[in-house]
């Protein structure tokens, strides 16, 4: 499995790929929509996108990436904000799944992804 996350936090990056380094493949870090929307396109099996909504930049959002990438993208996108109104503005977007608020839970929301990919 390839996962791509895009969230500018690097501590949370590396809590992620700490908890997911036996079970996923190959992992892709973006800390802005430029460098995502670059790995995207480097990287088109990936099979599933981790979205913050926020990366500090005003001018950028997770919504407007994932609605770049929905109609070409068939894998899983998973809505990463630390607030559900994050979230939930995500999912209107176009993510499939949503950590709900809790960045915690991503890591396992895409071990239940592989376990449902392997049926």
């Amino acid at each position: 499995m390839k996962v791509l996350f895009v969230e500018d936090s690097e501590g949370v990056q590396k809590g992620w790929a700490s908890e997911l380094r036996e079970t996923v493949v190959q992992m892709f870090s973006a800390f802005n929509f430029k460098q995502a929307e670059r790995l995207y396109r480097e990287h088109p099996d990936i099979d599933v996108v981790v979205v913050d909504n926020d990366l500090g930049i005003a001018s950028e959002s997770g919504r407007v990436f994932i609605r770049k990438i929905r109609d070409s993208f068939l894998g899983k996108i998973i809505a990463a904000s630390g607030s559900l109104s994050g979230c939930s503005d995500l999912m209107k977007a176009g993510a499939n799944l949503s950590c709900e608020g809790n960045k915690e839970k991503v890591p396992e929301i895409i071990k239940q992804i592989l376990a449902t990919s392997k049926k």
